[in-house]
């Protein structure tokens, strides 16, 4: 797996993890930081690449520091996390 594709897993179960904090499904999220449903699953899902302002907007919502955005467990585990050589 690219360092790439690594960075963009962790973005989104970082995005995850704050969605299911507000409590809120993929289309009310969506809503909120100025987007749809399918763009937050992308992100989610890796299959998007989120812009800095998008992740900003995101962070603003679930008033949080950018810092604490990537300072989170959800994050580190995904990123640092070992590729199994199967």
């Amino acid at each position: 797996m690219t360092r790439n594709l690594k960075f963009q897993r962790a973005i989104g179960a970082r995005v995850k993890e704050v969605r299911n904090t507000l409590g809120q499904s993929q289309d009310e999220f969506g809503f909120q930081v100025g987007t749809d449903r399918t763009y937050v699953n992308k992100i989610e899902n890796a299959a998007a690449n989120i812009g800095v302002c998008k992740l900003c907007e995101i962070c603003e919502r679930a008033e949080i520091t950018i810092g604490e955005f990537f300072d989170s467990p959800a994050f580190r585990k995904t990123y640092f996390e070992k590729e199994s050589s199967v």
